[in-house]
């Protein structure tokens, strides 16, 4: 009986725990965020003048081609404008023309008045007229000389209008031009926001167009995360609409500066956008969301744990609690890389040996433990 209690007793002491075997495996460490599907290349068209779309040429979904006209706006005051500067060219190219014919008369004039002069210079130095009429003849040609300077004068500043009403007309014509808003690249239309009888002001958004089949994501990573993403690295993406697919992209492009954004608790946060490549898939397009990976480290072959199976000891190390012949030994390591389920054991332990799963259990070494 007393052998029997004995025995007893050495079991009830034993402690149930739960124990994972140290194996060599892979441990990544990852950035994730939420990224969204965009067209590659993709182009917004904004009115470059203000003014009311009278006519739509396109519809969301089609493709177009560069050059294809998208749709037609009109501004009555740039017509007007128009118009007017139109009516007063042709009143400047009115004078100038009469004004140019009374030049050449004019110049006419003054060469007849020239001849006179020389005439009548000839005739009073032979004495055949008298000085007044000679000084007569003198202030005629001056006369007609000013009067074709002024002309000239005058024309001169009607072609200096003539440029300067031409340029505005030139101007208002180029404006007018733009109100018909043509495709600037062959793809296919994401978005078309502009509605019929609408007006819109310089600046508004008026078409959406993506490159044609050729995708990419964008993320807006959180800017403390970011010391650790580079171009080129491994990217992981999983979407509801993908199902068990997981496809494989990389970071392709990372903007050069933070943007403020608030969050959807209404923090603000400075997140950085970053573009990554995206596989051609048919079940992913323009605007859907997904779930990104970005592997920033990674090492293979390496001791690994669960994150829960080492703790801080009271002396501030980390160690595991090792199951060696049944009983509890508590064991200082050394970690390295870690995520959010497991930790590398740099030393400490190797390949092979029994561990503790949850190591916040609270057993003292030597323990004997029983493994569930």
């Amino acid at each position: 009986m007393v052998i029997i209690l004995l025995i007893a007793s050495t079991v009830t002491r034993e402690q149930p725990v739960e124990v994972v075997q140290v194996e060599l495996d892979a441990i990544r460490i990852w950035v994730e965020d939420t990224a969204y599907v965009q067209a590659k290349d993709e182009v917004v068209v904004e009115a470059s003048q203000s003014g009311r779309i009278i006519k739509i040429a396109v519809e969301v979904g089609e493709k177009v081609t560069t050059g294809q006209e998208l749709l037609i706006m009109e501004n009555l005051d740039m017509q007007y404008q128009q118009d007017e500067l139109a009516v007063q060219i042709e009143q400047l190219q009115g004078q100038l023309a009469s004004g140019q014919i009374a030049l050449e008369q004019y110049h006419l004039d003054l060469e007849e008045g020239q001849k006179k002069l020389q005439r009548d210079k000839e005739l009073f130095q032979a004495g055949a007229i008298a000085k007044a009429e000679y000084e007569a003849s003198v202030q005629k040609r001056l006369s007609l000389q000013k009067v074709v300077q002024k002309q000239e004068v005058l024309l001169q500043s009607l072609n200096r209008q003539l440029a300067q009403q031409s340029a505005l007309y030139n101007d208002v014509e180029k404006r007018n031009q733009q109100l018909v808003i043509k495709s600037p690249q062959t793809g296919t239309i994401l978005d078309l926001p502009a509605k019929k009888e609408q007006a819109v002001a310089a600046g508004n958004e008026l078409v959406q167009i993506g490159a044609e089949g050729v995708l990419e994501l964008k993320a807006e990573l959180l800017s403390d995360d970011m010391s650790a993403v580079k171009i080129g690295q491994k990217v992981e993406i999983t979407a509801p609409v993908l199902g068990d697919q997981v496809l494989h992209g990389k970071v392709s492009k990372i903007f050069p500066r933070a943007y403020e954004k608030t969050s959807a608790l209404g923090v603000i946060q400075r997140r950085v956008p970053v573009l990554i490549s995206l596989p051609e898939n048919e079940l992913l397009k323009p605007g859907y969301e997904v779930q990104v990976k970005i592997e920033t480290q990674s090492k293979n072959n390496v001791v690994v744990l669960p994150r829960t199976a080492v703790r801080v000891n009271a002396q501030g190390r980390n160690e595991v609690l090792v199951v060696e012949a049944g009983r509890i030994r508590h064991v200082t390591v050394q970690t390295g890389l870690k995520n959010q389920e497991l930790v590398e054991i740099s030393s400490g332990l190797k390949a092979g040996q029994t561990v503790v799963r949850d190591a916040s259990t609270n057993i003292k070494e030597n323990t004997r433990v029983k493994i569930k």
